[in-house]
């Protein structure tokens, strides 16, 4: 127990507890109680992601989200499932036809438009995140509307590029 001078100066206790600045002689209880009130990050799933967070979150939140699964997608799906279509189209006459069959198949179809989606909104995310990089539309009101052309223009474009794919 040791009576230390405040900057201003008033008498301050140390009980062995280190006291916040801002706080002078803040009882241990009301320290925790104050600590307590704070929200502490937690994990969360990704089913509770998916179900009860991701709606919820603002338009901007959703297209940060969905840019990093969308690039991991192309990552790691894409990039393996392009390079078998492209091995079967051209090695020979026989996996062409391999190519073909998985690629009219609708398990192939749902691969397709899925990665035609995370395509579509990877690029159209990128761009709006270069234009807040160059700090352009840094305002909350632009910004939430950026993000909602961003959602338009990846579902929009995923619908016409997709059913280029189904009518083929």
């Amino acid at each position: 127990m040791t009576d230390t001078k405040a900057g201003n100066g008033t008498e301050v206790v140390n009980m062995g507890v280190s006291m916040a600045p801002g706080h002078p002689g803040e009882n241990p209880e009301a320290r925790r109680a104050r600590r307590a009130a704070v929200r502490k990050p937690t994990n969360v799933g990704l089913d509770q992601l998916l179900g009860h967070y991701l709606p919820a979150m603002a338009p901007a939140a959703q297209v940060s989200i969905l840019h990093r699964a969308s690039g991991a997608l192309m990552f790691l799906i894409g990039i393996p499932f392009m390079l078998y279509l492209l091995s079967q189209s051209i090695t020979s006459e026989s996996s062409f036809e391999v190519y073909s069959a998985v690629v009219h198949s609708w398990l192939g179809k749902l691969v397709l438009l899925v990665l035609i989606w995370s395509f579509c909104h990877h690029m159209a995310a990128g761009f709006r995140f270069i234009v807040l990089d160059m700090h352009f539309l840094t305002e909350k009101s632009k910004a939430m509307f950026s993000a909602k052309v961003v959602l338009a223009v990846s579902l929009t474009m995923t619908v016409i590029f997709g059913g280029l794919l189904l009518l083929s």
